[in-house]
């Protein structure tokens, strides 16, 4: 089921705002970004524990409150849940510990 449709399964956001729910997020170990519109602001908990209860795994939660910029494209990430920004990552068989708010793409300051 699309995180939309989660969202609306529980009644959570009123109708006329459900299409500014985004339908996916990110998930970089256990961490996971989301963009949440700022018309979400009064419903940002609950999309919150909506997504921890749908990745049981998922330690903190940020949200992407700008765009990319600059030549080392970082944008700003706000955290929602958790305190903890570093995560495990495995590429090619290797296990790294990754800090996400200094990974570009990912968040540049909290």
């Amino acid at each position: 089921m699309r995180f939309r449709d989660q969202i609306r399964s529980i009644g959570a956001v009123p109708e006329p705002l459900l299409h500014l729910v985004p339908n996916r997020f990110e998930v970089v170990g256990d961490v996971v970004v989301i963009a949440i519109p700022p018309r979400l602001e009064t419903y940002k908990q609950v999309i919150v524990e909506t997504i921890t209860r749908m990745r049981k795994n998922i330690r903190t939660v940020l949200n992407k409150v700008a765009m990319l910029e600059g030549e080392a494209r970082l944008g700003d990430y706000e955290i929602l849940s958790g305190n903890d920004t570093i995560t495990p990552h495995r590429e090619y068989g290797h296990l790294y510990l990754q800090e996400t708010v200094a990974v570009p793409g990912y968040c540049n300051g909290v």
